[in-house]
């Protein structure tokens, strides 16, 4: 299909073999989300044929490429805004929740969306974990820096719920995590994305240490360090367990 159409804008006085010709094209991704028609008489050369179907092609790809950009804007903005003079989200308390959507809903959605031109419930539910996690890695860090955040006016909700109570809220967090995979392999039928429970013995000994030395800042470097792999090794796995639930 994809060569149909180049062939008829490189070669616009190429002839229809019947009476018409169609030429279905899909939003750049193969996948015909919306579908457009060239049609061609057998009786002539179609002289504007070749602006047609670069018609044709250009606009739903114009259209994708605009939301494209919105998803990519709303993540560097998330970013920006995040210790941006006069602003600054951190300091506001949604600096949390700005660092899930940026390096997470944007993130997974956004880079879907380029390569299939649509987006997705499924890839929408599988961007929670994801966020989940990018929000424990700086909520964890924010652990050190209660002190001198606290001087400054930096109220993020660590500094907000106090040491104590946001080392209850870190483990909250990290077990709707893992409740969101399990929801997430049974609500779509892909066991193998299960896998990334594979880390819950990483994401035990961060919440253990954190829930004992949460006033502690060099006890803490090992959470902290265990927090990063948890996610860094989670998303591997999840995207292991996607690639095992296709091949097998």
């Amino acid at each position: 299909m994809c060569f149909h159409m180049i062939a008829h804008i490189i070669n616009p006085r190429q002839r229809c073999v019947t009476k018409s010709c169609q030429l279905h094209i899909a939003m750049c991704s193969g996948q015909l989300n919306e579908e457009y028609t060239v049609m061609c008489s057998r009786a002539h050369s179609c002289p504007d044929s070749k602006w047609r179907c670069w018609r044709d092609f250009r606009f739903p790809c114009a259209r994708g490429t605009f939301l494209s950009f919105w998803i990519g804007l709303a993540g560097v903005a998330c970013g920006v805004l995040y210790v941006a003079p006069g602003i600054n989200l951190a300091k506001r308390g949604i600096g949390e929740f700005a660092i899930a959507l940026a390096f997470g809903l944007c993130c997974v959605n956004g880079a879907y969306f380029i390569q299939v031109q649509a987006l997705n419930i499924e890839v929408l539910f599988a961007s929670l974990p994801v966020a989940m996690l990018i929000t424990l890695v700086l909520y964890i860090n924010e652990f050190p820096d209660y002190k001198a955040d606290k001087a400054v006016g930096k109220t993020h909700w660590v500094v907000r719920l106090g040491r104590k109570r946001a080392a209850t809220g870190y483990t909250i967090m990290m077990i709707l995590t893992y409740v969101l995979i399990i929801a997430l392999a049974l609500i779509f039928g892909k066991m193998w994305l299960l896998i990334g429970l594979l880390t819950i013995p990483i994401a035990l000994k961060t919440v253990r240490n954190t829930l004992i030395n949460y006033d502690n800042v060099k006890a803490l470097f090992p959470s902290c360090a265990g927090m990063i792999m948890t996610h860094l090794l989670t998303g591997l796995l999840l995207t292991s367990g996607y690639v095992l639930q296709t091949l097998l």
